[in-house]
């Protein structure tokens, strides 16, 4: 794992909205492949995003073709357990055990937890779970480190890159930015040789899909 000194900094504050919007930025920096296309990704944005409705959508199985592969989980945490939003608008402490067991039966191989990194939750979600990978900060870093973390690391996991291998190139990145934070990156695997699962080339979208969890709009302005 890679640790690095600063993991008891104050929490960043962290705006949906932006977080969002950089995570949507990374579809449009996929490389082109031999024939003229990208490799088409799907994002989707989980709202409300509670426990609750985490558990809803990880409840469809491993097996369902539209199983998320990866959770991107954008929060703050504290002592083993995430700051999650409540139905209510407020906030809810998730534990470790409760947040990981909302994994049991899903098809998603990598976990990033952006900010809310934490060993045990790690460890939790590679031994009970389908989950072979967990990579992740403890606390948020500045907007222009994770989005180059995240770009370089989504970019080789979508070419067929391994975890290990993916985490390696983007942490290389930061490496060579001044202040990039690479240090801030841990990450746990099941074994060391973890792939994503990727359709095969003739099923793949023609491009990329972007939900962004709002009901469907029809002629609004």
């Amino acid at each position: 794992p890679y640790t690095g000194a600063g993991n008891s900094d104050p929490f960043n504050p962290l705006d949906p909205v932006q977080q969002w919007r950089a995570l949507a930025r990374i579809l449009d920096a996929q490389p082109v492949q031999r024939d003229g296309t990208r490799v088409a990704l799907a994002l989707a944005r989980l709202l409300p995003p509670t426990l609750a409705r985490l558990r809803e959508v990880l409840a469809r199985g491993e097996h369902d073709p539209d199983a998320f592969r990866v959770a991107h989980i954008i929060a703050q945490g504290e002592h083993d357990t995430l700051l999650l939003e409540h139905a209510s608008g407020g906030t809810q402490i998730v534990g470790a055990e409760a947040f990981a067991g909302a994994f049991a039966t899903s098809g998603v191989r990598v976990v990033v937890l952006d900010g809310c990194f934490s060993p045990l939750l790690a460890e939790l979600l590679v031994e009970r779970t389908p989950v072979q990978a967990v990579v992740g900060t403890r606390r948020k870093l500045a907007q222009p480190s994770a989005s180059a973390f995240n770009a370089a690391f989504y970019t080789a996991l979508c070419t067929g890159q391994p975890v290990r291998e993916a985490f390696r190139m983007a942490v290389g990145v930061l490496e060579r930015t001044p202040g990039g934070g690479a240090d801030r990156y841990e990450m746990v695997l099941a074994d060391d040789v973890v792939t994503v699962p990727l359709p095969h080339p003739d099923e793949r979208a023609s491009r990329a899909l972007l939900l962004d969890g709002q009901p469907r709009r029809v002629s609004v302005p």
